[in-house]
């Protein structure tokens, strides 16, 4: 059985027997993700990836969660696709791994069910460049038995050889070696992407002539997911963050009717919000890659995702991957935006977020001393990417800059927000 959804969204009611309701949730529970519940940090939810909703006696409605990807479970496969067009969706996405714009230009795929394989071929597409030219090779603790002394002698292991005839000396000593972590993720990435069935063969050849160059790279440990970067090493991030999407998203792999499937998820809130950030940041200055966040006591941080500063002003924004067309679709959002605007003490604000209407445009809304501003990404099915993400960027910079007096009357044409009740 094959079912098609989008994330966030429920599917119709479906007859499921009890061994493939558990098979499900038990899949799904694999993959869970801190879901924002409020505006400050600490207030999340943990969710899984799949819900099931029991209706009747053999009747469940599958509910999908903020991820994008697929989901086999016994003969059960669900394909979850992004909430906007996939195209815009890999648009946003590539800027949040920080593929350089050749990298983003060579890598476009249309087909919604494969993100695996598009993240396979960033992946590829960064990591050709490391190997094996800007290869790190470190210094690695190896224990081996030597005809000499080198290192810290291991004394009774070395005594029980000698008395079996073998003068050799067991030590543990220091090898300029490329057999480390960074490398081990990298050449377990490799495995991964070279083994996906719809990889197309001119990948598949690059990822095997790769992995190759890595013979003296040993399999990867369990502990060295933990390993991070540092100044020396900086060059392997997004190698790094792609390998470990490759690696966390892969789940157990089984064979149905001769064909091989995987499960493979990415969440996504923390994907898009990234990669707009990402992109603005790219092109406007004012915008922080990395936000320094403000402390509202007792409370926490308060955490927008878009902080813009210079020596003029600072001002703050939230992305919401959802689809808008009016202010009646945002008024939780609305809150939340005058909130970050109060922490910041800002009056300005802008809610980021999606539609696919032509026409829609939201007026700027005034809320007592604050002016909230809504800009919309064009993600219908005949825009381009390219284009939507040019307009964002464009109507950023007029938001930036408006000006900043807002304590006298209202503009022409800007509504003020009324509370209901």
């Amino acid at each position: 059985m094959i079912v098609k959804l989008r994330e966030a969204q429920a599917s119709e009611v479906l007859e499921l027997t009890d061994l493939q309701a558990e098979a499900l949730r038990t899949e799904s529970e694999k993959f869970r993700i801190q879901v924002e519940t409020d505006e400050v940090e600490e207030s999340k939810a943990d969710r899984p990836a799949l819900e099931l909703d029991y209706i009747a006696p053999g009747k469940y409605r599958i509910r999908a969660g903020n991820f994008v990807g697929v989901v086999v479970a016994g003969d059960i496969t669900v394909m979850i696709q992004p909430k906007i067009s996939f195209r815009h969706f890999a648009e946003i996405a590539a800027y949040s791994f920080d593929i350089p714009s050749s990298g983003r230009q060579s890598v476009e795929l249309r087909d919604e069910d494969a993100f695996q394989v598009l993240v396979a071929r960033w992946f590829l597409e960064t990591v050709r460049h490391l190997i094996p030219n800007l290869l790190i090779s470190d210094y690695m603790e190896v224990r081996d038995q030597l005809p000499t002394k080198r290192g810290r002698v291991h004394y009774l292991p070395t005594y029980r050889l000698w008395l079996r005839g073998q003068f050799v000396v067991d030590a543990t000593f220091e090898e300029f070696s490329l057999d480390h972590a960074l490398n081990r993720l990298l050449r377990r990435g490799l495995q991964i992407a070279a083994a996906i069935p719809n990889l197309g063969e001119d990948d598949r050849k690059l990822a095997l002539r790769l992995l190759a160059a890595m013979a003296g790279v040993g399999e990867m440990r369990p502990s060295d997911l933990r390993v991070g970067t540092d100044r020396r090493s900086q060059h392997y991030e997004t190698p790094l963050q792609l390998a470990r999407c490759l690696i966390f998203g892969r789940g157990r792999a089984i064979d149905e009717g001769g064909r091989r499937s995987q499960t493979f998820l990415i969440a996504t809130p923390s994907l898009i919000e990234t990669g707009l950030r990402n992109m603005l940041s790219e092109h406007i200055r004012q915008c922080e890659r990395k936000p320094r966040y403000q402390v509202v006591y007792p409370l926490g941080d308060a955490r927008p995702d878009l902080i813009f500063r210079s020596s003029n002003f600072t001002k703050v924004g939230d992305v919401k991957y959802k689809l808008f067309d009016s202010w009646g679709d945002m008024r939780a959002d609305l809150y939340q935006s005058v909130f970050f605007a109060a922490a910041y003490r800002t009056r300005e604000s802008v809610i980021l977020g999606f539609t696919t209407r032509k026409d829609a445009d939201l007026s700027q809304v005034e809320v007592g001393d604050h002016r909230v501003s809504a800009i919309l990404w064009d993600a219908s099915d005949e825009s381009d990417p390219k284009a939507s993400s040019a307009v964002v960027v464009d109507k950023f910079r007029k938001w930036l800059t408006q000006s900043q007096g807002l304590g006298q009357s209202a503009d022409a044409g800007v509504p003020v927000f009324q509370p209901a009740g």
